[in-house]
């Protein structure tokens, strides 16, 4: 008799995320403002910490360039709801 392999399914495997450099892991979200937001959220954890302005826009960037490479990856249609 064959054994049935039961794969680990758990919600973080199947959820799409960007992580910082710091490690925290931001949701992919398709609301862009949303997702704007969550990222402003956490610059502003690392200006708090005293990173400097110029390397807070590095990982800014670095965390919009995941957004992008994430939504062609998986065919995510980013949105942007109106107001």
């Amino acid at each position: 008799m064959t054994e049935l392999k039961v794969q680990d399914y758990s919600l973080k495997s199947r959820l799409s995320i960007i992580k910082c450099e710091c490690g925290y892991e931001i949701l992919l979200l398709p609301d862009l403002k949303a997702m704007d937001q969550a990222v402003q959220n956490h610059l502003l954890k690392h200006k708090n910490r005293g990173t400097k302005e110029g390397n807070a826009k590095k990982i800014e960037c670095a965390l919009i360039s995941q957004i992008f490479e994430k939504a062609a990856e998986s065919k995510i249609r980013i949105i942007e709801f109106p107001r």
